[in-house]
């Protein structure tokens, strides 16, 4: 979509942060906040709310994880 022209808000990026962290997937998420984070369009870069997703999702893959393997 960017390279068709179109500015992607905060919004949908953070949307698809959460996918990827419910999905167990923190290092596509980690990478995704990476690169909001030097976006030249402001009004994709990342607010409280990205943040928080971002780190809500470490922590329930941590806990999810801890759990597991621990719970024997």
């Amino acid at each position: 979509m960017t390279k068709e022209g179109y500015e992607i808000s905060v919004q949908a990026y953070t949307a698809l942060l959460k996918g990827y962290v419910h999905s167990g997937m923190i290092g596509q998420a980690v990478q995704l906040y990476s690169r909001m984070c030097t976006l030249q369009n402001h009004k994709g870069r990342p607010n409280v709310r990205s943040f928080n997703t971002l780190l809500r999702g470490c922590l329930w893959n941590s806990t999810t994880t801890f759990d597991s393997k621990y719970s024997s």
